[in-house]
């Protein structure tokens, strides 16, 4: 989902009207660097612990890339500290 701004506009005319106008501007490509990741799981639909996982990423040269590769059940005893497109936006 890509960020939106909200553009309001209001003036008071002359005789004491009030206008007011809004505009939502959907920004399309929010990150300046390209990125790309794939997980190579071996054909496999769930992986255990001990099990090969390749990950790839590509990224624009100057680009910060990084991993990060949790236990479900270390993420079930607190609360939710993913990192998101929503929330590097915020």
């Amino acid at each position: 989902m890509a960020p939106t701004a909200r553009v309001l506009v209001y003036c008071m005319t002359q005789n004491g009207e009030v206008v007011v106008d809004s505009l939502n501007v959907k920004i399309d490509d929010p990150f300046e660097n390209q990125v790309s990741m794939t997980i190579d799981t071996g054909n496999r639909n769930t992986v255990s612990p001990g099990d090969m996982v390749t990950i790839k990423g590509k990224a624009t040269p100057g680009s910060f890339m990084a991993f990060r590769a949790v236990d479900k059940s270390v993420l079930l005893m607190k609360e939710d500290t993913d990192l998101s497109v929503k929330k590097v936006l915020l």
